[in-house]
């Protein structure tokens, strides 16, 4: 067996940074309840809010994708509709070149099946495309910011979109013989990861391209995987679409559990498991989670919190943990936040979102069938630390050093990051040497999301060669004697 820890929950476990504990509210019907509403996603907009977009089922031939912004309780917007058609299972992600959301969603037709998408610019939605013209029996499409992966009759593929003409390009085939279910579970300058699972052996594979002067692939397809039958895969969420931790069902006998596969695409990660069951022999269906970037005690972290179906003996309540919990031993509490409902399935935790007072709000959404209709319910939690990086020991493990998009590039990229707390940041450009390039900013900042553009030269305003460069974040004043509070080193390649 490949676990690396086992979570058993009880009637007691540990909360994880010695933190207060912070309840999920009551239920809330999250959209209007006109015709049966499934299957919700999201994006947050930079942390400020959170977009929800879902299927609404009017009858058995016509379904319609819908987006709201649920932090402002927003309108219902009309995304994809025609009469007498299916637009079902949509993923959406952030175009930063664009400043755009790119959709994608399966359509449904008495014609043929297949992959459209549209761009969202503000309140401008382009009129639907087909992903690729010549294309049909496209499936199970999954985003993470411009990269795509889908499924077709076995064989799992991968594409992008491209920015300058306008649509995708070719696709590339990633693995066959039985592949489904395909999830992006990363994407760095350097590495994307593909995860999925075989229908014949029920295995997950891991399997990634990686940039090493031009793309290739590695030769072997990695299986992550514990015995036992792994099914209903996906992928936690992640900062402006991009994807995070991957989290299954694993039913080994007659219980069925959740695992979570703590690996990496960040170079230097061992990977290991996380698998959670309940002492009563509950089988756990549904899982979902979010991913959020954690520095604490000089180790980098992901922190996730997670929601699931808890089935006792035929009766099904939505469970989710109210705390975080990581790779340093940290164990989360959970909280029967649906209550016991014999219909209730598919929670759905959103990436949090900021609030002014360096606290974030977590929504989790999850599908109740009321008077035989299947409707979107939620409930929120409101987590978080106060002071500043240099008086809060604590406050300095949740800073969010993003990825900088795009990745590969030339000419300029842009490098995002968000502070729970106001602090002094520095940002530093060193080459594969170590010596460094030039300091993009040395300040005292306010708590939010901020962002910073490298155009590429050093500190003399030279242009720099074509390679591999490291982007720096350092939080807190080193006068104060005890170093930089904070430190987190991402890596990014410069094309000429």
């Amino acid at each position: 067996m490949k676990y690396g820890k086992i979570i058993s929950v009880g009637l007691f476990v540990l909360p994880l940074f010695g933190q207060p504990m912070y309840e999920w509210s009551s239920q809330f019907l999250a959209v209007d309840s006109i015709g049966q509403n499934i299957n919700v996603t999201s994006i947050d907009n930079n942390w400020l809010d959170v977009i929800i977009m879902w299927e609404r089922i009017l009858d058995s031939t016509t379904t319609i994708i819908y987006s709201k912004n649920i932090s402002t309780d927003g309108p219902e917007i009309q995304i994809a509709y025609e009469p007498n058609v299916r637009f079902t299972n949509p993923t959406i992600s952030f175009i930063w070149q664009s400043n755009s959301f790119l959709v994608v969603f399966e359509k449904h037709s008495i014609d043929a099946d297949n992959l459209y998408y549209t761009i969202i610019n503000g309140t401008d939605i382009d009129s639907l495309m087909a992903v690729f013209d010549d294309s049909v029996g496209l499936s199970n499409p999954d985003l993470s910011q411009k990269f795509l992966t889908f499924q077709k009759t076995g064989n799992i593929y991968y594409t992008e979109y491209a920015v300058a003409l306008e649509g995708f390009i070719a696709p590339i085939k990633i693995d066959s013989m039985y592949a489904r279910s395909p999830k992006i579970f990363g994407e760095t300058g350097s590495e994307i990861v593909w995860i999925y699972s075989d229908s014949i052996s029920s295995e997950i594979r891991y399997k990634k391209k990686i940039y090493n002067e031009g793309w290739a692939w590695p030769d072997s397809i990695r299986i992550i995987s514990n015995p036992g039958s792994n099914t209903n895969l996906t992928t936690s969420t992640f900062l402006s679409g991009m994807k995070g931790i991957p989290l299954w069902e694993n039913q080994f006998y007659d219980t069925t559990t959740i695992e979570i596969f703590y690996g990496t695409y960040w170079p230097g990660w061992a990977s290991t498991y996380v698998n959670i069951n309940f002492e009563d022999g509950s089988n756990l269906l549904d899982p979902t989670g979010f991913a959020i970037d954690v520095i604490g005690r000089q180790n980098f972290d992901l922190s996730s919190m997670v929601a699931f179906v808890r089935d006792s003996i035929g009766l099904k309540s939505i469970y989710s943990s109210r705390d975080g919990y990581g790779l340093d031993g940290g164990y989360p509490q959970f909280q029967n936040i649906s209550q016991y409902i014999n219909d209730v399935r598919n929670p759905y935790i959103a990436y949090p979102t900021s609030l002014e007072d360096n606290q974030i709000l977590v929504w989790c959404f999850w599908e109740e069938k009321i008077n035989d209709q299947w409707q979107l319910m939620a409930s929120t939690i409101i987590n978080g630390i106060s002071g500043s990086v240099d008086d809060n020991e604590h406050s300095a493990e949740f800073i969010l050093l993003g990825r900088n998009y795009p990745n590969p590039f030339n000419a300029s990229t842009i490098i995002s990051y968000y502070l729970p707390v106001s602090a002094q940041i520095k940002l530093i450009i060193f080459n594969i040497l170590g010596q460094e390039i030039k300091t993009l900013l040395n300040k005292d900042q306010e708590f939010g999301q901020h962002i910073a553009h490298w155009n590429g030269t050093d500190s003399n305003g030279e242009p720099a060669s074509a390679g591999i460069y490291f982007y720096q974040i350092r939080a807190g004043d080193p006068s104060t004697g005890s170093g930089h509070r904070f430190v987190q080193t991402n890596k990014m390649i410069l094309l000429k």
